[in-house]
């Protein structure tokens, strides 16, 4: 759809969806386009305390904040595009719209997420 209208799938799309678990939820639409737009970009996974991959972030996939994060000047709410990736240290640097890059290091599966998709209510 976004081919017809001359749009770029990865930058000017947003999906929305009113569930955040399930097939068709926010999750799962996540991975999916993450997927098809970057699968073979570098990549970082972030894990669980037991070793379970919670997150996988790709090199120019959209990302959102969803904790506030004071010491690294980031806050809820806050999107951009994942620049880099290193998984020797477990380090995530995002470009945000207002030019500067946020080095997230030791990546809270929970405070960063995908953002192809957002849930609405």
């Amino acid at each position: 759809m976004a081919a017809l209208y001359g749009l770029d799938g990865r930058s000017d799309v947003q999906v929305l969806t009113p569930m955040h678990k399930g097939r068709g939820g926010t999750e799962a639409l996540n991975e999916s386009l993450q997927d098809k737009h970057s699968k073979d970009a570098p990549q970082i996974e972030v894990a669980s305390a037991r070793g379970q991959v919670l997150r996988r972030f790709r090199v120019g996939v959209r990302v959102m904040q969803m904790k506030n994060d004071y010491g690294k000047n980031v806050f809820n709410g806050d999107v951009g595009v994942v620049a880099s990736v290193d998984p020797e240290i477990g380090e995530v640097v995002v470009g945000r719209p207002t030019g500067d890059r946020a080095s997230l290091s030791n990546v809270d599966g929970d405070a960063v997420r995908l953002r192809f998709r957002d849930q609405v209510a």
